[in-house]
C-alpha cells in the first residue's frame, strides 16, 4: 500500500519539568482530527505513552486503515472488537457481513477521502486508523482516531486532517477510548501543508508557543468534538 507524505512534532521540555512529569505519574496523550461526511462522530485517545523525555518526536505517515465495530458510541466507552483494513486515500471498504468484515477495493486516486460502504442492514460504529510512533521502543499499531455511526444501507466519507491536539494527565485513558472533554491542559497543533513543529511544555506554565496561527491553547474540560471533528456534507470527488 502506497505511504505518502512523513509528519513530525517535537516536544521539548526542561529537565526540571520532565523529571516532574514522570515522579507525579503524567501521561502524555494524542488525539487526531478527522473530516466526515457523518454527524454524530467523537475523538478517541490516538495515543498514550509514558515514555517521554526532554526531547519527544511524535511521528506519523499518510498510512490509513478503516475499521468497523460492534460497540456502541459511549462517553468514556471504548471501541474495541475491532475490524480493521488497510486501505489508501481514494479507496472503499465495504462491508458485506453482519460481524462486520468486508473487503477492500478500487484503486488510490485523487480523492482525498476514504469510504466505508454498509451493504447489511446492521448498524456499526466505524471510522479510520493511524500508525503513530511516539517514542523509542514502543509498540506501535494503527489506532483508531474518531468513531462514527454507520447506518445500514448508508456510506461514510472519512478524510484524515493533521491537527494534533497533545495533552499531559495523570488520568489513566486506554487507547480507542471515546473522550468528551479535555482532561488536563492541551494543544492543538495544525500542520496543513508542513511536515514538521516544534512545541514546548513547561509543568506550570503549559503549552508554547501560543502566538502562531498554527496551535490552538485547549484549557481543562474544554469539549473536544469541536476541535477534532469537522463535518463535510459536500460529494465526495471521484477518483
Amino acid at each position: 500500500m502506497p505511504i505518502g507524505t512523513s509528519y513530525e512534532i517535537t516536544i521539548t521540555m526542561s529537565d526540571e519539568t520532565t523529571n516532574r512529569l514522570v515522579d507525579e505519574g503524567f501521561y502524555l496523550y494524542g488525539f487526531k482530527a478527522v473530516n466526515s461526511s457523518t454527524g454524530g462522530g467523537m475523538p478517541l485517545v490516538w495515543f498514550v505513552t509514558d515514555d517521554y523525555a526532554t526531547s519527544t518526536d511524535i511521528t506519523w505517515q499518510e498510512e490509513y486503515q478503516a475499521y468497523t465495530s460492534r460497540k456502541e458510541i459511549i462517553p468514556g466507552g471504548t471501541i474495541s472488537g475491532i475490524n480493521s483494513y488497510d486501505i489508501a486515500l481514494g479507496q472503499t471498504l465495504t462491508v458485506d457481513n453482519i460481524s462486520g468484515t468486508g473487503t477492500v477495493g478500487g484503486s488510490p486516486g485523487s480523492s482525498r477521502r476514504i469510504t466505508v460502504d454498509n451493504e447489511t442492514t446492521r448498524p456499526f460504529t466505524s471510522g479510520i486508523a493511524q500508525l503513530n510512533h511516539v517514542a523509542a521502543g514502543q509498540t506501535t499499531k494503527a489506532t483508531p482516531l474518531a468513531a462514527f455511526p454507520l447506518h445500514g444501507r448508508n456510506l461514510d466519507f472519512f478524510t484524515p486532517v493533521e491537527k494534533v491536539l497533545l495533552m499531559f494527565a495523570t488520568a489513566v485513558i486506554e487507547t480507542s477510548t471515546v473522550v468528551e472533554q479535555a482532561f488536563g491542559p492541551g494543544l492543538l497543533v495544525d500542520l496543513t501543508g508542513v511536515a514538521q513543529r516544534e512545541v514546548t511544555y513547561d509543568i506550570d506554565y503549559g503549552w508554547g508557543p501560543t502566538k502562531p496561527n498554527w496551535t490552538t491553547p485547549v484549557d481543562s474540560l474544554t469539549l473536544l468534538t469541536p476541535l477534532l471533528i469537522q463535518q463535510d456534507r459536500s460529494l465526495p470527488v471521484s477518483a
